[in-house]
C-alpha cells in the first residue's frame, strides 16, 4: 500500500470554519463523513477557502481511521483510495474531506491541493488492486470530540492495528470482597473499571498472586467458581453469582480493557 503520511497543507473552507463555530457553541462533536478525490486544478488566484466542492470530482475514497490531538487542537483522518474499480488511470490532484453540518448537511470541510505533488492512480492489473493512503491533518479548533464514518471496505492501518493489539493484551485486575455480595441470591457486586462501556467485550479469569499457600489457592479457585457471569457498564463491571456466594476475597484479571 503506497502511503503519503502526515500531509500538511489542508485548507479549511469557509463552511468548515463556520461549522467549527457552530459545534463549539453547541458543545457538539465533529463528524467526518467522506473523502473524495479529483483531477481538477485551482484557477490562478483562486482561494480554496471559498470552495464548496472539488474542482473536478473523480471518485470517492474511504475513511480508514481518525484521531484527535487535544494539545494541538487538530485532528487527523486517514484516507484510502483503492484502484480496484479504476478502468482508466488518472492523475489525482485534489482531495476533499467532508463533514456533517447540522444546517446544511454534508459540506466540503477541508481541501488538499496536490497539483504540485500529484498521484497517478493506475488501473487494476489482472485483478490486483493497489491502495493509496493519505493522512490528512486538519484543525478543529476547540471541538473536543470527533467521529468519522469508517468504510467497511478500508484496509486496517498499522496505527489502528497496533492500538487494537495493545488493547487486547492490556489487563486490569478488579477486587471482589466477600463482604460486598449481599445476603440474598443472586449475589451481585458492582465495581468501578475505567475504560469500559456497555459494548466492551472482555476476557476474564482468576488472578492468583505469587507466594500464597496451596490452601489459599484452593480457596480462591472455589470462590471464583461461584461467578456465573459479568456485565460491563459505563465505567463499571457487575459480577453475578446465581447460586453460591464466595466466602473469601479474590481478584479477577480482565483482558481487553
Amino acid at each position: 500500500m503506497a502511503e503519503k503520511s502526515n500531509i500538511d497543507g489542508v485548507t479549511i473552507t469557509s463552511r468548515g470554519l463556520r461549522l467549527i463555530t457552530k459545534l463549539v457553541a453547541a458543545k457538539s462533536q465533529m463528524e467526518f463523513t467522506n473523502v473524495k478525490v479529483g483531477t481538477g486544478i485551482l484557477a490562478e488566484g483562486a482561494n480554496p477557502y471559498e470552495l464548496t466542492h472539488l474542482v473536478h470530482y473523480k471518485m470517492d475514497g474511504m475513511i480508514a481511521g481518525y484521531g484527535y490531538d487535544e494539545e494541538a487542537m487538530d485532528a487527523y483522518v486517514v484516507m484510502q483510495l483503492s484502484n480496484d474499480q479504476v478502468e482508466t488511470g488518472f492523475v489525482m490532484t485534489e482531495v476533499g474531506l467532508y463533514a456533517m453540518d447540522p444546517d446544511l448537511g454534508e459540506i466540503l470541510y477541508g481541501y488538499l491541493d496536490l497539483s504540485k505533488d500529484p498521484n497517478y492512480i493506475m488501473p487494476a492489473e489482472n485483478g490486483r488492486a493497489k491502495t493509496v493512503q493519505i493522512k490528512l491533518h486538519v484543525i478543529v479548533g476547540e471541538v473536543k470530540e470527533i467521529k468519522a464514518s469508517i468504510s467497511p471496505l478500508s484496509q486496517v492501518t498499522r496505527e489502528e492495528l497496533e492500538k487494537e493489539l495493545t488493547k487486547l493484551y492490556r489487563s486490569k485486575n478488579i477486587s471482589l470482597l466477600s463482604s460486598a455480595w449481599g445476603d440474598e441470591a443472586p449475589y451481585v457486586q458492582t465495581v468501578s473499571l475505567e475504560g469500559v462501556s456497555p459494548d466492551t467485550v472482555l476476557d476474564g479469569g482468576l488472578y492468583i498472586p505469587a507466594g500464597i499457600t496451596a490452601a489459599q489457592e484452593k480457596a480462591l479457585i472455589k470462590a471464583a467458581s461461584c461467578v456465573s457471569y459479568f456485565d460491563t457498564g459505563d465505567g463499571t463491571i457487575t459480577v453475578t453469582c446465581i447460586g453460591k456466594k464466595p466466602a473469601v476475597d479474590f481478584q479477577i484479571q480482565l483482558k481487553g480493557v
